[in-house]
Order: structure tokens, then C-alpha cells, then sequence
């Protein structure tokens, strides 16, 4: 429909359109607009979607994948402490590094990875950065916990 068939034009005997092709003409513009406004919604769904696509797309920052790290050595040295294996440092600094804390470490940096389906802790979206940081801050295992504590000789080192 042009813009010509739109408007109404006088008749050559000089009289308007009559009411009722208005009607129709109006119907037909209402029609219009329906469909102009569906295909904005479905331009508005596609576009959010993109933009959630883009955001998991860009990657955490080196400084970001740096901070993540040291948040899981931190949280791992809590847990250390809560469960006393904080003793063993002073004693024994390798095997509190080697027996408890870094077993502890790889556990919390594997939830990680395996939440956010990620091979590397670079490879987090910028957009999950918040939610990591929050996940290791909540995180405890106990199967972990009791793994590290069951191992050979770490008994005699926590009696000590």
C-alpha cells in the first residue's frame, strides 16, 4: 500500500472518502503497526541475546585471572587454619605446602573451573568475575577436607 492509497484523497466529484473505506483504511493501518511492533520485539530479543553472547565472550584480564588465583591461595590458607593445619607450617613448612594446602588449592580452583565450563582460570568471562570471587569465598568440601587430613602420615604431623 503507497502512501497515496493511505491518505484519503477527494473523490474527482469532489467529496471525501466515505466513512466506511476510513474504517477499512484505519483497520488495515492498525494491521500495520501490529506487525511493526512484533518485528521490533523479535529485533529486541535477537539483540539480547547477542549482548549476552558478547558478554561471555570477553574474558577476564590477566590482573582479574591473577586476583582469582590468589583469592583460591587465600581461601585454601583458611581452611588450613580452621582445620589446624596451620601447625604443620611451623613445623613443617613443605609438607603444609605440598600436603595440605595446595591439594586444597587444586580442589577450589577444579569447582571453579568446572562451574564456569572452563579450562583455565583465564578463560572466566568478565562477566562471572563477581560470581567466581563468591564461590571461593563460600567454598568447603568436606570430601576434600577429610581426603587431605586421611593421608598417609598427615595424622602424626596434626598430633604433634
Amino acid at each position: 500500500m503507497t502512501s497515496k492509497e493511505m491518505i484519503p484523497q477527494p473523490k474527482p466529484d469532489g467529496e471525501l472518502v466515505d466513512l466506511r473505506e476510513l474504517g477499512a483504511m484505519m483497520g488495515q493501518m492498525v494491521e500495520l503497526m501490529r506487525g511493526v511492533a512484533e518485528s521490533q520485539r523479535m529485533i529486541n530479543a535477537r539483540v539480547e541475546k547477542l549482548e549476552k553472547q558478547n558478554a561471555l565472550a570477553i574474558r577476564v584480564t590477566a590482573s582479574q585471572a591473577r586476583e582469582i588465583g590468589n583469592e583460591i591461595q587465600h581461601r585454601a590458607e583458611v581452611i588450613c587454619a580452621v582445620q589446624g593445619f596451620d601447625q604443620i607450617m611451623k613445623q613443617h613448612p613443605s609438607v603444609y605446602f605440598y600436603a595440605c594446602r595446595e591439594p586444597i588449592a587444586r580442589a577450589i580452583r577444579k569447582a571453579v573451573k568446572l562451574a564456569a565450563g572452563v579450562n583455565s582460570l583465564r578463560e572466566l568471562p568478565k562477566c562471572e568475575y563477581s560470581v567466581v570471587l563468591e564461590q571461593i569465598a563460600l567454598w568447603e568440601d568436606y570430601r576434600v577436607i577429610t581426603a587431605v587430613k586421611e593421608r598417609d602420615g598427615m595424622a602424626e604431623y596434626l598430633q604433634k
